[in-house]
């Protein structure tokens, strides 16, 4: 997850965030598009793959760094467990 962040800022042209990822006006239009049956190629990420590696590497952030206050009350907990109260870490 680290490395394409990274690659989203450094890498080649088609995998650079601000080259591929459109605005929600854009992203309207090509599911309009779809919808009628007009879809329009792209040589990297269309606007919904695009938002979709966005919300992807979001839920995995949060997956990640929701996991290190984590407990399962049986065997394994957390790196950082010990700074937030068992409720917060349990649910």
């Amino acid at each position: 997850m680290l490395f394409r962040i990274v690659w989203g800022f450094i890498g080649t042209r088609h995998a650079q965030f601000w080259n591929f990822i459109c605005g929600p006006a854009a992203t309207l239009r090509y599911v309009l598009g779809l919808i009628r049956g007009h879809e329009i190629r792209y040589a990297g990420h269309n606007p919904l793959g695009a938002w979709m590696v966005v919300t992807l590497l979001a839920a995995l952030g949060i997956q990640a760094f929701s996991g290190l206050f984590g407990n399962d009350e049986i065997f394994n907990v957390g790196p950082l467990y010990g700074y937030v109260s068992k409720e917060v870490s349990c649910s």
